[in-house]
This record gives structure tokens, sequence and C-alpha cells, in this order.
């Protein structure tokens, strides 16, 4: 007899059907492609819940639930993992899901947080005494891109394997706009303060210039904290994509030399400003 579930209903492991409703009812939650790429995503994942309460000798259960999906969304994403494949992959009920997070969504939003709470701290932290060093611009310059991409870098490193989980679904979640309204949250503090602090190390430059220098270190940062593996498609590769230690640096020297290139060298303009005005003071 045929399976009420078709023969699509195995998910990543074998271990459950793999959601391919979305969680609800297909005829009103299908993907509209006309909708913007940065609303896909929103529609699918759902609104955030009220959580249940929670105790704290179930704190064990929780994190084994959240290390579960954590691994499991950053290998197959949101959509394709159902709330069996997380229960299953740790042997527990589904209705353990439910009765600790709510609802899958939350199980989602749950699983950025607690890592990227942390980080986002960490950023702000470094951001923040990078801003206030009494050093020369050039200085100041690696400084700051010091303390956005350091901390990802630490923790990745850090022997804790769900971090390095959480990057492979931030690299995916960043590259694919999924729920990028939603997740950015979790993220925009420390960006403020990065283009605040551009914007002080180059006073003259149009607001564009500085947001935009700030978005495009996104794109070398997580091709290097995510470790996509794409070095490991060349036969004739010299480096691996776990390797941080060499790739962390070269990604900052990128980084930096980018911005120079885009907004010149920090401080450049300040100072032809203030020898056009001591000369002229010399010539009145």
């Amino acid at each position: 007899m045929t399976s009420r579930r078709g023969s699509n209903a195995s998910g990543p492991f074998g271990i459950g059907p793999r959601l391919n409703r979305f969680g609800n009812d297909q005829k009103t939650s299908a993907l509209n492609i006309a909708e913007s790429r940065y609303d896909i995503g929103a529609e699918i994942v759902g609104p955030v819940t009220p959580r249940p309460v929670r105790y704290k000798k179930s704190a064990a259960i929780q994190k084994q639930l959240l290390d579960a999906a954590e691994y499991l969304f950053a290998r197959w994403g949101y959509a394709a993992v159902s709330i069996r494949d997380v229960t299953s992959l740790v042997q527990m009920r589904v209705a353990n899901v439910s009765y600790y997070f709510g609802s899958k969504q939350n199980l989602y939003f749950e699983v950025l947080q607690r890592r990227a709470e942390p980080l986002s701290r960490m950023r702000l932290e470094r951001l923040r005494a990078a801003r206030a060093q009494k050093v020369d611009g050039n200085r100041k310059l690696r400084a700051l891109v010091a303390a956005y991409a350091d901390p990802p870098l630490e923790l990745s490193q850090s022997g804790e394997i769900g971090w390095k989980n959480f990057f492979s679904l931030i690299g995916q979640v960043t590259f694919t706009g999924f729920a990028a309204r939603e997740i950015a949250e979790f993220f925009n503090e420390p960006a403020r303060e990065l283009i605040a602090a551009l914007q002080d190390l180059y006073p003259s430059a149009p607001p564009a210039k500085i947001q935009a220098a700030a978005m495009l270190l996104i794109g070398p940062y997580i091709m290097v904290i995510s470790e996509p593996g794409r070095i490991e498609t060349f036969p004739e590769r010299a480096f691996s994509s776990g390797d941080l230690a060499l790739l962390g640096p070269l990604m900052k020297d990128f980084i930096v030399g980018g911005i120079r290139e885009m907004l010149g060298s920090p401080g450049a303009g300040r100072t032809r400003a203030s020898r056009k005005g001591r000369t002229g003071r010399t010539r009145r």
C-alpha cells in the first residue's frame, strides 16, 4: 500500500518527513515569485510567538534540541527540516519542541539568538574600544576591521562545534536573503556602530559610500567564517576552508585594502584641509 506521505516524505537523514508545505497548507503559504526576494522567508518562517514557561531543570533538554536544530538548519535550511527531524536526531518526542519552544519558528529564532547575542556584545565592546583609541587613521581602520572580524574568528576556533554550525547557517541566510529582515535585527547594532565609526574616520565621505563599505566587507567575511568548501573543489588547492588561522589575517587585509581603495587613506582629507587653513592664515 502506498504511504499517505508520498515518496518525498523522508527528511535529510531519513529520520522524519521533509517539510514540503512550509508548516502550513500549501495553498495559503506557497512562495509568490512576484514578491521581493527580501520578503521570501518571512512568509515561510512566520511570526515568533510567546514561548512557554520554562524551568531550569529542563535547560539540558532545551540545549539538546537547540544543538540538533542548529546542526540540521545549517545543512538543509529552515524549510527542509521538520520538527520530527530535530527530535529524532536526539531521540526525543516531537511534543518536546512545542512544550519547550512553542513552535518551529520559535526554535529557529532561538537557534540564531543564543549565539548572535554574545557575538554582538563582543563586537560592540571591541568596536567602541577601537573608536576610543588615540592612534592615526590607518591604525584605527585596521582596529575597526579587527573589532568586527575577530570575534567570529575566535569563536569559530574555540573548539565548540556549535559555533561552526551557527556560522554555516549565517552564511546560508546571508546569501539567500531568507527571512533577512527578521534575522538582521540580531546583527544591526554592531553594523550601525561600525558605520558610525567609519563616518568618524571619513567625515567628508557620502553616507552611501560609508554604508557600502560596511556592507561589502560582509562578503569576504562570510566566505571565510562559514567555511563553504569552495576551495575544496580545486584539486591543486593550497589551503582548506577551515584554515582560519591563515584566512583570517588575509581576509582582514583584503577588507582594509578595499575600504582604502573606496574611501581613501583615513584622515587624508582632513590633513589637506588643515594644511590649506594654515597656508591661508600665513598668507594673510
